[in-house]
């Protein structure tokens, strides 16, 4: 476990504490890496039945960027 681990799980970290809960149920929604890929990110609501989920980003903060600007109303 090097610096620059610990410095990329810091700001992972901060990025999920900044993800708004879901817009579709209000569920709290996560920061994941896209299925099948380490270089890829995506948002989803923790709520299964409601199955919410944004497109997958090249970066975490392109993913939580994207999520957090839908409606929340």
């Amino acid at each position: 476990f090097d610096a620059r681990c610990a410095v990329r799980a810091a700001e992972l970290k901060a990025l999920q504490a900044s993800v708004l809960p879901c817009p579709f149920c209000g569920s709290p929604a996560t920061l994941e890496p896209k299925e099948g890929s380490r270089d890829w990110w995506q948002v989803r609501c923790i709520n299964y039945e409601c199955g919410g989920r944004n497109w997958a980003k090249p970066s975490a903060s392109d993913a939580v960027d994207t999520w957090n600007r839908r409606s929340h109303e």
